[in-house]
């Protein structure tokens, strides 16, 4: 916890000397009219607002050069409130929402699609509009794959019982691997189980071009915590 307070208090540093000429700059002279240029440096922190930006843009740019020019599926995959003290005290677990997600979308497509490949981008959100902890991930897929003989097979829908019911199974069977000897945390996922709630999906959204959904996958992956917008100057 003293190194992320330590780590907060730097970047904050940074931040708050963003473009300021007293934290440094570069000094461009016109070898012909001699006229000189400053340009002071910028943060680079994901937590700048202005920097911030610059960074989800040039993501945004880079990836959708890669993204299939075709209609994409947005998914939200929630955890339970009760499970998220294990992830907060353990942020390596992250990573293991990441994975688990993707898996349990691609065996849903699976299932109800056959054997087809299609094209993921994934991120984890660690925090809602309060700002409070509340992981969950964003997927966004490709409405359509490829089968085998390479042929487009389009994708109607992900059906969201099925989906929530592979997620809960396997997220759930994942943490009693990482913690066999963990009771409170076994009686908690019975529980979950038990009342049905937690670890939910979302699977109403829908982009038409891969650009948009590039564009909105963007602002999870790099964003700063608070937009230019919401600042006033004093």
């Amino acid at each position: 916890m003293a190194d992320q307070q330590s780590y907060v208090e730097k970047t904050v540093e940074k931040m708050m000397g963003c473009r300021n000429p007293q934290c440094g700059y570069a000094r461009y002279v016109c070898p012909k009219c001699y006229e000189e240029r400053i340009v002071p440096f910028s943060c680079k922190t994901r937590f700048c607002p202005s920097c911030g930006k610059v960074r989800t843009d040039e993501w945004v740019n880079r990836i959708s050069q890669e993204l299939l020019d075709v209609p994409h599926l947005h998914l939200t995959l929630t955890i339970a409130k009760e499970l998220r003290r294990y992830f907060d005290r353990g942020r390596s677990l992250l990573k293991l929402l990441l994975t688990t997600a993707a898996d349990a979308v691609r065996r849903v497509i699976a299932v109800t699609c056959g054997d087809i490949r299609v094209g993921l981008v994934y991120t984890c959100h660690t925090f809602g509009r309060d700002l409070v902890f509340k992981p969950h991930v964003h997927l966004i897929m490709t409405k359509g794959g490829l089968d085998k003989d390479g042929g487009w097979v389009d994708i109607d829908s992900i059906p969201g019982g099925r989906l929530a019911a592979t997620w809960r199974y396997l997220l759930c069977k994942r943490l009693r691997q990482l913690h066999p000897h963990d009771g409170q945390l076994r009686r908690l996922i019975d529980n979950l189980y038990r009342k049905r709630r937690g670890l939910q999906v979302y699977t109403d959204s829908f982009y038409p071009k891969g650009v948009a959904a590039a564009s909105f996958i963007g602002r999870y992956m790099g964003h700063p915590p608070l937009a230019m917008s919401h600042l006033t100057l004093l």
